[in-house]
């Protein structure tokens, strides 16, 4: 189990992680990383907050991750090795989610900072430059995001459960679509992938009617393909069993193809590449979908629910978060 050295820098509070091991599962979620080619997992937390929503920098060297406590949430910043921890963000009520910019050393969040008030903030990793972009009044609540555009200049998130895009040289946010959230920006910066209360939805960012992907479904959370032709989502259709299975649709086409049973209600994550696919499954497992339709496990936890999977963009590396559930 790692030692925690506690050192104050001028920028603020660093958590040295002394030593290695991978420390074990608790009821609180935990980060790990896994080795994509030698399957080596190393655990990157292990305390009494719950960890959630990694994010990759541009160099695939750190990951932003949200904490979670009774009271309060947080954003560190994590080395991917696992030697370092800063807080760049704690405030007062619940961060629900952090992204990366991919273009600058700036992260942009949502906050529930008390009953109906949310906000989209950014922050730089180095905890500078702390700004709030926009801020919503309703006591709705979904999946917010954010989503970067590709050219780093907008955000899109969702302030209760309607998603907006703000600019993030300042400007008022505007109305992508209402009753939509979990935005998903597309790679080549045209669309935002949204969900529904029954479908996928692809809205145009530079205005034009939404069109609607995937219809039909209870519940489902997706990821673009790098090329923007694809959408992977783990889904629950009306038509179906009330199971969760693993999809792909050609966005073009509209076919949709089941490639995996067992999964999580959580999204997928696709290889920098786009040839490889990672999804969790129920039973503790990472498991990754080549392109040739081969199939093989990457990494077990036992008793454990992962989610949040993140590749990096190297694509040496893929980031999840995991609790111990207990067995039956």
């Amino acid at each position: 189990m790692r030692r925690l050295v506690w050192v104050t820098a001028a920028a603020g509070l660093v958590i040295v992680l002394a030593g290695c091991g991978n420390g074990g599962l608790q009821r609180e979620a935990q980060l790990f990383v896994v080795d994509v080619e030698s399957g080596d997992r190393q655990q990157l937390t292990n305390g009494p907050r719950s960890y959630s929503s990694p994010s990759w920098s541009r160099d695939s060297r750190r990951l932003a991750v949200v904490t979670s406590g009774p009271e309060s949430g947080a954003i560190e910043v994590v080395d991917a090795e696992g030697a370092e921890r800063r807080v760049v963000v704690h405030a007062r009520g619940f961060i629900q989610g952090v992204a990366w910019s991919p273009r600058a050393n700036t992260l942009a969040y949502v906050r529930l900072r008390e009953p109906a008030s949310w906000t989209l903030e950014t922050v730089k990793a180095d905890e500078s430059d702390r700004r709030e972009l926009a801020a919503h009044r309703t006591h709705r609540v979904a999946v917010a995001g954010p989503s970067w555009a590709p050219d780093g200049t907008q955000v899109a998130y969702t302030g209760g459960a309607d998603t907006f895009v703000a600019p993030t040289r300042g400007g008022p946010p505007r109305l992508l679509l209402a009753d939509a959230w979990a935005p998903s920006w597309s790679p080549n910066g045209r669309l935002v992938l949204l969900t529904t209360r029954d479908a996928l939805i692809a809205a145009p960012v530079e205005g034009g009617r939404p069109v609607t992907i995937v219809g039909g479904l209870i519940d489902a959370h997706a990821a673009w393909s790098p090329t923007s032709n694809r959408i992977a989502f783990s889904g629950v259709t009306f038509a179906g069993d009330r199971r969760y299975y693993l999809y792909v649709v050609s966005v073009g086409f509209k076919r949709t193809l089941r490639v995996a049973s067992e999964v999580v209600a959580d999204a997928p994550a696709w290889s920098p590449d786009g040839r490889s696919l990672a999804f969790a499954t129920w039973d503790g497992s990472v498991r990754v979908t080549l392109r040739t339709g081969e199939t093989r496990t990457l990494t077990e936890l036992r008793n454990a629910e992962i989610r949040d999977l993140a590749w990096s963009p190297d694509g040496d590396h893929l980031a999840f978060v995991a609790r111990q559930v207990p067995e039956d």
